[in-house]
């Protein structure tokens, strides 16, 4: 039943939509200066990731490559097994 009262209700209004809003106060002058100088850290650390990312993704497949497979998961390699253990 109010299922049907929704949609009568929004069949009734016409279009154009009117908004009424109010416009916030004025930013101030060098806030525009400040965003922007915070704005290159961020991309430096970016940068970084991706060149990190990129870097350990080649060192990646040429240790799958040598090896001839890749690590299991949840497996340590055998070098960092204590000794004694199989």
């Amino acid at each position: 039943m109010q299922a049907q009262e929704v949609i009568s209700m929004a069949s009734t209004h016409a279009y154009p939509v009117r908004v009424d809003a109010s416009l916030d106060a004025p930013l101030s002058r060098g806030l525009w200066l400040f965003k922007w100088i915070l704005v290159f850290p961020h991309y430096l650390v970016l940068g970084l990731l991706w060149v990190a990312f990129v870097v350990l993704s080649a060192v990646a497949m040429v240790a799958i490559v040598v090896t001839g497979s890749a690590s299991k998961p949840g497996i340590a390699p055998r070098s960092a097994r204590p000794p004694g253990a199989t």
